[in-house]
This record gives structure tokens, sequence and C-alpha cells, in this order.
């Protein structure tokens, strides 16, 4: 059964922590401004399978 609370929070940490890994890919300019938003979906994607695949940071709950 999918925890819709925790599905929605997941997403969340996933964009937030896309974003911040796409702004330090933006600063190192390893990536184009032009790329950033697609950047942050993939990112974020990628983050959000793992977690649905059950791979958790060690202090989540």
């Amino acid at each position: 059964m999918i925890d819709e609370r925790r599905n929605a929070e997941d997403i969340r940490w996933s964009e937030q922590i896309a974003a911040s890994i796409v702004d330090e890919l933006l600063v190192a300019k390893l990536i184009a401004e032009d790329q950033a938003e697609w950047a942050r979906q993939i990112v974020a994607q990628d983050i959000h399978i793992q977690l649905i695949s059950g791979f958790r940071p060690p202090n989540s709950n």
C-alpha cells in the first residue's frame, strides 16, 4: 500500500535535493543554464525512484 503522505514528502525532498545538486553544477559551470530545469527534474526522479526502491538516507524515518 502506498503511503500518500510519505510519498508527497519524498517528492518534495527529492525536488529540494535535486535543486541543490543542480545549483552546485551550475556554479561549477558543469551544465548550461538552459539545461538546469531539465536536470532538476531528472535528478529528482532518480532520487525518488531510489526512495521507492527502498534506499533511504540513514537518518530518515
